[in-house]
C-alpha cells in the first residue's frame, strides 16, 4: 500500500470527522454526544478529545489520525454480519420508506446481537453503502425522476435555497487596458476573478491582477469572500455598505486547472 494512499485515507478520516464535529451544539447533551460516538467509531474520551482539538484550532488537519503503528485498510465484513447487512439493505434501506443511515445500522444491529455476532459500526456500514451505485439507490429510494434529474446532465436553471448554499467562482478578462503611469505603454487587460452567490446574484468577493488566472487568484478571491467586508470598505474610503460575507457550503466552478489542482480542495476542506 503506497504512501500516498495512506495520506489520502487519513485525510478522509479527518474531513468526515470535521463534519460530524462541525454539528455538534456547543454544549453537548448526552443525546448527541452518544451520536457522534456512534458515527465516528470512537469512545467517549476520544470524542471529547477531538472535539476539544477541533474547537481549539478549527481546522480539518488537526483531526488527522494518529500516524503511530500500522495501519490496515478496510476489512471485509464476516459472511455471516454481511449476509444481514445485505438482507436489511434490500428489503428496508433500498425502499420508498428511506430510513437514515442510523435507522439502518439499529435494525442490522439488532438482528447481529440476536445471532451472537459483533455489529458492524455505522461508520463501517456506510462504507459500506458507499460502495453501491448511488444512481441505483436513489431510484429505489426516491424514483427514477428524481435520480435522473440529480445524476443525468439536463438543461435548466441552478438555484440555491439560501445564500451562501452555492457559490460560483470564474475569470474573465477585464474590459479595459492597463498603462503605465510613466511611459503610457500598455501594460495589459487586468484578469477579474469573481465570487457570486447563486441564491442573491451578489458580489460575495474578487480579485483583480494582471497575471493570468492561478490557484493564487482562486485563494484570495475566496479569502476575500469570506472575510467581512467593513474594514476593506474603510481603507479604501468607501462609504457603500458590503454586507456579503461566510463560507460557502458548496462552490462551482469550471474545468480550469486552477481549480482543479489538490491544493484548492485540501485548502477548502482545512478551512
Amino acid at each position: 500500500m503506497s504512501d500516498n494512499f495512506l495520506a489520502d485515507k487519513d485525510w478522509e478520516e479527518a474531513e468526515y470527522r470535521a463534519q460530524v464535529l462541525a454539528e455538534l451544539p456547543a454544549q453537548l447533551t448526552r443525546g448527541n454526544v452518544d451520536w457522534a460516538m456512534r458515527e465516528l467509531d470512537v469512545s467517549r474520551s476520544t470524542l471529547f478529545r477531538l472535539v476539544k482539538q477541533f474547537r481549539q484550532d478549527g481546522r480539518t488537519s488537526a483531526l488527522l489520525p494518529d500516524t503511530r503503528g500500522p495501519k490496515s485498510g478496510m476489512q471485509p465484513l464476516d459472511p455471516a454480519v454481511e449476509e444481514i447487512v445485505a438482507h436489511h439493505f434490500k428489503g428496508f434501506f433500498a425502499t420508498r420508506r428511506k430510513p437514515t443511515r442510523t435507522r439502518f445500522w439499529r435494525e442490522v444491529a439488532a438482528d447481529c446481537r440476536a445471532q451472537g455476532l459483533a455489529p458492524p459500526s455505522i461508520r463501517r456500514l456506510g462504507r459500506w453503502l458507499e460502495q453501491h451505485d448511488q444512481a441505483k439507490l436513489m431510484v429505489r429510494r426516491e424514483g427514477k425522476d428524481k435520480a435522473e434529474r440529480r445524476y443525468l446532465a439536463t438543461p435548466g436553471g441552478l438555484t440555491a435555497d439560501s445564500p451562501l448554499d452555492i457559490v460560483q467562482i470564474d475569470h474573465t478578462k477585464a474590459d479595459v487596458t492597463v498603462v503605465d503611469p510613466v511611459t503610457r505603454r500598455p501594460l495589459g487587460r487586468p484578469t477579474l476573478t469573481v465570487a457570486i452567490d447563486v441564491n442573491t446574484r451578489m458580489v460575495l468577493g474578487f480579485h483583480l491582477s494582471l497575471e493570468p488566472p492561478s490557484l493564487l487568484a482562486v485563494a484570495l478571491c475566496l479569502s476575500h469572500a469570506v472575510m467581512d467586508k467593513s474594514h476593506w470598505l474603510t481603507a479604501r474610503g468607501i462609504g457603500t455598505g458590503w454586507p456579503v460575507h461566510g463560507i460557502p457550503r458548496a462552490i462551482h466552478v469550471d474545468n480550469g486547472a486552477e481549480f482543479h489542482a489538490s491544493a484548492f480542495g485540501l485548502a477548502c476542506a482545512e478551512y
